[in-house]
């Protein structure tokens, strides 16, 4: 990936400019195990989307997203936000099979506030590819079929009715067994030899059926009840009595 450039000053200087990578370069491979072509190779400006944050540690997109086009970053040194546009150098390396940049050596913020790529729509069977490792993703018609456990793992299926893993490394879902949703949205990993989906936020949760009108005081005496609803009548607050409507939303109160 580099270039020698020859200069005349005197006597014969040569020295070595590195090109940018794509993200799609680092990750696109032919390997069976999945190893990328640049494993210990130092990459230079690299540039894409963070999609998601993981203490400071993240993942980040080419723009337009897809498959082979999504990557996670590891580091302790640098913490952008989401929808942040950056250009980093840094090497390439296999955590458990798992693809990722590691040891960065430059970073750049070249502008804030961008949109997220669209997650790609994939079924559970191509969750389970290398092609979509590190890729905001999206999986409809998914069914809860074994509730949060240990360690808070639960899997579910899709329409097809195969069986995927999801994980909470940025958020926690209380899953139970036949809940049912629309979508679910997140980043997918490769951890324990496994490809796990792992939703950022209760936004990536497209909480399926019907939504329904209920006051806070109903929502409080029978949750189980709830999955979907508009709360009418209410404000948003903080204090006793208050509720909080998923681990990313507000704190509401009946208004009278």
């Amino acid at each position: 990936m580099n270039k020698l450039l020859s200069i005349l000053a005197g006597g014969l200087l040569t020295f070595s400019v590195a090109n940018a990578t794509t993200i799609y370069e680092i990750q696109h491979t032919t390997n069976p195990n999945g190893v990328s072509p640049l494993v210990d190779t130092q990459v230079a400006d690299v540039e894409g989307i963070v999609t998601a944050t993981h203490g400071d540690k993240f993942y980040m997109s080419e723009e337009g997203g897809g498959a082979w086009k999504g990557i996670y970053v590891f580091d302790w040194t640098i913490k952008p936000n989401v929808g942040d546009k950056i250009k980093l150098s840094g090497t390439v390396a296999e955590y458990y099979e798992n693809t990722q940049i590691t040891t960065i050596t430059d970073f750049t913020v070249l502008s804030t506030g961008n949109e997220v790529p669209a997650p790609s729509v994939i079924t559970a069977s191509e969750l389970k590819t290398e092609a979509y490792e590190g890729v905001l993703v999206k999986i409809e018609d998914v069914t809860v079929s074994v509730a949060t456990g240990e360690h808070n793992v639960w899997r579910a299926t899709d329409a097809t009715g195969e069986e995927f893993k999801l994980d909470d490394k940025m958020y926690m879902h209380e899953a139970t067994v036949g809940q049912q949703f629309d979508y679910v949205i997140g980043m997918n990993d490769y951890s324990y030899d496994e490809y796990t989906l792992n939703p950022r936020s209760i936004s990536d949760l497209g909480i399926g059926g019907e939504a329904v009108s209920a006051t806070v005081a109903e929502i409080k005496a029978n949750p189980e009840n709830y999955t979907k609803v508009i709360i009418n009548n209410a404000i948003v607050t903080v204090g006793v009595n208050s509720i909080q409507t998923g681990k990313t939303g507000r704190w509401v109160n009946n208004r009278t």
